[in-house]
């Protein structure tokens, strides 16, 4: 068997793991196997690699900027665990665990895109359709199954997600009760994420076909209707609001960048009336999501209960929840991360430069702090940039802010140039991440590792793509042409 041949088996293997990590990621209770997958595509990425000699593979397309920051801020962990860690011990096995293998997913990822960019440029097709298959599956299954059990129950399983439970039931197969054991109510935000990330494809597509009347995913616009429709469902069933609200933005956003490019091309009158169609549909969505969730009512009324940290002291303990004038609890959701962000923000102030790497270290400093007897060393704010401040400190998270920043101004930039939907996926990914982190400890565990593999992935399909628009290989923005 040729080199070529080898290079092409060992591509099959490689996008096969990359669909299969984008599955079992998700999935509680995998670690060992999700870290097994990653293992053997790391080494079957080196050995491609070298075989076309590896500052070949790297050279011409570094990320210079993204690769400086997230060196630096790993720089920086390691001097907040050397020299002032409340915890060493822990603050390095949090470093091992938490932080280095995002790192080693995003360098990995990179150079496999990289490098299969290089071998056939074929392979650009392939890259983006192994992810878009592997999201789709995910959220079509949580539709069908959902579908069952309206069929067998006779309503709908708000906050489920069966999906992430379909390793039990395929082992209990023959057990009857194995299919409604799968909507325990556990995990619905771990499968809201994987319904953004399928979301930020589709909508990157559609922007796509729009500007310019090609297609990067070589499906029929019926295909990407049906796949609409499944997110809508899986976004209406699983009641997260901040994934609803991501969703929102996302929309928002997209429409944002569609009139950026559209504007000077087509008369006023024409934008406003096809922007005032959508506001109105993006509204009357919203309008649906709140009313499928009543944690939205009393929001308001329930963030000076929350602020006042002092008198109320829930927060911390637990109960008892404060009780407004009406009579009404306050909405508990609301008031705990309300009061969280509020006590965060004092440790970090408190400590500017960090206090050891631990995913758990804004818990662990409010037990600490207050010496509250019987509580643990864990939990989070429920916001990942506080969690990520109160651990490494305002430098360490003002690196991660700019090492985001940079991922965003590659997609931009790839945007502005051409490369709409490898500009536009990047893009949405990180400011879709980041969104969420604002409100879900999300800079942790299974969430950072995929974050940071897509986010290498999709930034060498952009840098690919923005290389092809500037060597004259793809279609300009048209305001005429339509997909076929």
């Amino acid at each position: 068997m040729t080199l070529r041949n080898h290079r092409f088996l060992f591509f099959q293997v490689g996008l096969i793991l990359v669909f299969l990590l984008q599955i079992i990621w998700h999935m509680p209770g995998t670690i060992a196997l999700r870290n097994s997958l990653l293992g053997v595509f790391a080494v079957l990425t080196m050995g491609v690699c070298l075989t076309r000699r590896l500052d070949q593979v790297v050279s011409s397309r570094l990320p210079l900027w993204p690769m400086a920051m997230i060196f630096a801020l790993t720089g920086w962990i390691v001097i907040v665990n050397s020299f002032w860690a409340d915890y060493p011990a822990l603050s390095w096995a949090e470093f091992r665990s938490q932080w280095l293998l995002p790192v080693l997913s995003f360098s990995f990822a990179w150079l496999f895109a990289n490098c299969a960019l290089r071998v056939d440029s074929d392979n650009h097709a392939r890259l983006l359709k192994v992810v878009f298959w592997a999201y789709l599956l995910q959220v079509v299954l949580h539709d069908v199954m959902a579908l069952g059990f309206y069929l067998e129950t006779g309503g709908l399983p708000f906050r489920n997600a069966p999906v992430l439970d379909l390793p039990n039931t395929l082992r209990n197969i023959g057990d009857i009760t194995a299919f409604s054991q799968a909507f325990s109510g556990q995990n619905p935000g771990f499968f809201s994420y994987v319904n953004a990330i399928l979301s930020a494809i589709l909508v990157a597509e559609i922007v796509q076909r729009l500007l310019t009347g090609k297609r990067q995913l070589p499906y029929s616009n019926g295909l990407l209707t049906g796949a609409v429709i499944a997110v809508l469902v899986c976004s209406y069933t699983l009641m997260m609001r901040n994934g609803n609200v991501g969703l929102l933005l996302l929309l928002f956003f997209a429409a944002i960048m569609v009139a950026y490019r559209k504007l000077g091309d087509v008369q006023p009158i024409k934008v406003v009336s096809i922007f005032a169609i959508f506001f109105l549909a993006l509204g009357a969505t919203g309008y649906a999501f709140i009313k499928s969730d009543t944690r939205w009512q009393g929001l308001a009324d329930t963030v000076p209960y929350a602020w006042d940290t002092k008198v109320h002291k829930a927060w911390l303990y637990g109960e008892p929840y404060p009780v407004m004038p009406n009579g009404k609890m306050v909405e508990i959701s609301a008031y705990e991360r309300t009061a969280w962000l509020k006590e965060g923000l004092i440790l970090v102030a408190e400590r500017p430069f960090g206090s050891g790497y631990d995913r758990n270290a804004w818990g662990g400093r409010l037990v600490d702090k207050y010496q509250v007897e019987g509580k643990s060393r864990g939990g989070h704010s429920h916001n990942g940039i506080l969690d990520f401040a109160v651990a490494t400190g305002v430098p360490g998270m003002l690196l991660w802010l700019s090492f985001l920043a940079s991922l965003a101004w590659i997609g931009f930039r790839a945007f502005k140039q051409g490369a709409v939907m490898e500009g536009l996926m990047l893009l949405f990914l990180v400011t879709g991440y980041f969104g969420r982190s604002m409100v879900d400890s999300v800079i942790r565990d299974h969430f950072l590792q995929v974050f940071m593999f897509l986010s290498g992935y999709f930034l060498a399909l952009c840098q690919s793509a923005t290389a092809s628009v500037s060597r004259g290989q793809s279609i300009e923005i048209s305001t005429g042409s339509q997909p076929r």
